[in-house]
């Protein structure tokens, strides 16, 4: 019985669609003013900026810190895991050693890495 009062109300508010609106195939009649947008501004040019100087290879010294770093970095939560898994952390802590060595390089290429580990 409500849902027939809500359906009649629903019914009630619903428009007729306008049949009569004229709307034409193509945008040839919209050529006034105001109808058309403006066109984009040309490019800025660009200067070219100075090539930076590449930063200074890092000493044995930074890169035995950036190892020690990584390897901390590396067995400490490897250790902690090997409580709750002893397989998958065992992998890590014997492969250690090899992951550093293959991460020594890449930190040292990125002088922002290179900032964060010293």
């Amino acid at each position: 019985m409500e849902f027939d009062n809500l359906i009649s109300k629903l019914k009630g508010n619903v428009r007729e669609v306008d049949e009569t609106l004229d709307v034409p195939d193509d945008l040839s009649g919209l050529d006034e003013e105001g109808d058309l947008l403006q066109p984009d501004p040309p490019p800025a040019r660009r200067t070219a900026k100075a090539p930076r100087k590449a930063a200074p290879r890092p000493t044995k010294a930074v890169q035995s810190q950036v190892a020690d770093a990584l390897t901390m970095m590396i067995t400490l939560p490897a250790g902690i895991m090997a409580f709750r898994d002893p397989f998958c952390s065992a992998a890590v802590l014997e492969n250690a050693d090899n992951i550093v060595a293959k991460l020594v390089p890449i930190v040292c290429r990125n002088p922002a890495m290179l900032r964060w580990f010293t």
